[in-house]
């Protein structure tokens, strides 16, 4: 659910979901570039309505929501990209041991 904040500024973060996007869980936190003066945030290519929240432009997607940075989405941001990292790593490289440590880690 999108939640409004009527006091937008230059350089506050927002934070976008989309729950069709595979990448760092669906989240994305952006800072605001500028602010149009009938109010449009503007966020890289995208434009979002300040008062419906409504995402457009180029790289945005139907299912896209704006959301106040809370926490727990920063932590959900962090989460997800140390697991990608993981993910990424060649493991073939590591010597034995540390491999063995990494699967100690899982496990447990």
């Amino acid at each position: 659910m999108s939640e409004s904040r009527k006091n937008w500024a230059v350089g506050d973060q927002i934070a976008l979901h989309c729950s069709t996007h595979s990448m760092v869980s669906g989240w994305s936190i952006h800072k605001i570039d500028r602010i149009t003066p009938k109010g449009t945030l503007v966020v890289g290519q995208l434009r979002i309505n300040p008062e419906s929240l409504k995402v457009h432009g180029q790289n945005s997607w139907p299912t896209t929501s704006v959301h106040v940075v809370t926490d727990e989405i920063r932590d959900a941001v962090r989460r997800a990209k140390l697991v990608a990292f993981i993910k990424s790593a060649d493991w073939r490289s590591l010597p034995t041991p540390a491999l063995e440590m990494a699967v100690r880690l899982v496990r447990n």
